[in-house]
């Protein structure tokens, strides 16, 4: 027959007290469960740990006092390791800044958050909000983010600590009624209502790149938004055209509510940028995690 750590903890508090029905009531359990705690234990020592004598209050017996003392040591070891283990957990968790656009953030990344942390719960993962940094890349050098992963131009996949994942297709989309018109006349598409990402960020400055490269130069800039849903809602209402991914258009352009047309525009090129934190084996799970969704 063995004790447990629970039998100890009672015996201590009720040895403190003195008072079975006062220590019940503090560790919020029943009178009878704190006496049946201190005879199993009693039991397994061999020998009474209060003097018990009828309408008086139990008092510690001589040998009760000796195993008091031991209770305690035991305890405060228990205690100790487990405040171990904790800082070490906490110690050995790994903590990311991740940047990301809103596009690859709400249709790849996050659905497949709640499987990834479920596995990994040494992983804690902050994501940036959008649109605090302009330039993702740069987020991770300045070490205001450990990773960035964004879509650029296939000159970014030639920059240092950028690694390529995949290229990424992309096209002008706009209402039927646009499509005409840039039917008619080609270059009547600079004139067209564009809707462009916000003014200075990384997806403005690729997408500007492609158009030109394709011969476009937006004149006729009527909004801009940083999430990619908003422009293709706009889009889907007759509301103004751009340039968007197809993987994100297919559905629209299926139902009939979006048109792909104008000259071939340069496929984007989707990257991670790695800070040394994220190059370390422990960051390891999240990059494979990354690469296999963004693909």
């Amino acid at each position: 027959m063995s004790f447990t750590f629970r039998q100890l903890e009672v015996f201590v508090e009720a040895a403190q007290d003195c008072n079975f029905r006062k220590t019940a009531d503090r560790l919020g359990i029943s009178q009878p469960s704190v006496s049946n705690q201190i005879r199993v234990l009693e039991r397994w020592a061999g020998y009474e740990l209060f003097d018990r004598s009828r309408g008086s209050t139990p008092r510690l017996s001589g040998r009760g006092v000796a195993l008091l003392g031991q209770a305690q040591q035991l305890l405060a070891g228990r205690r100790q390791l487990r405040a171990s283990e904790e800082n070490r957990a906490r110690k050995e968790r790994l903590r990311l800044r991740v940047a990301a656009g809103p596009y690859l953030l709400d249709h790849y990344i996050r659905p497949a958050l709640p499987e990834f942390l479920e596995q990994h719960n040494d992983i804690v993962l902050d994501f940036l909000p959008p649109g605090a940094a302009k330039d993702l890349r740069l987020a991770v050098r300045s070490g205001a983010a450990d990773l960035a992963v964004f879509t650029g131009g296939r000159s970014v996949r030639r920059l240092a600590g950028v690694e390529f994942i995949c290229n990424v297709p992309c096209s002008l989309y706009g209402s039927a009624r646009f499509a005409r018109l840039a039917a008619k006349d080609p270059a009547a598409i600079e004139s067209l209502p564009f809707i462009l990402p916000l003014e200075g960020s990384d997806m403005e400055r690729w997408m500007l790149r492609a158009l030109k490269r394709a011969g476009i130069a937006p004149q006729n800039v009527i909004a801009r938004s940083q999430f990619a849903d908003v422009t293709a809602d706009m889009i889907t209402h007759g509301k103004g055209v751009s340039l968007l991914f197809d993987e994100h258009m297919a559905q629209h352009v299926r139902a009939g509510r979006a048109t792909r047309f104008g000259p071939v525009i340069e496929s984007g090129a989707r990257v991670l940028v790695l800070g040394p934190k994220a190059r370390g084996r422990a960051a390891t799970p999240f990059l494979e995690m990354l690469r296999g969704v963004l693909n």
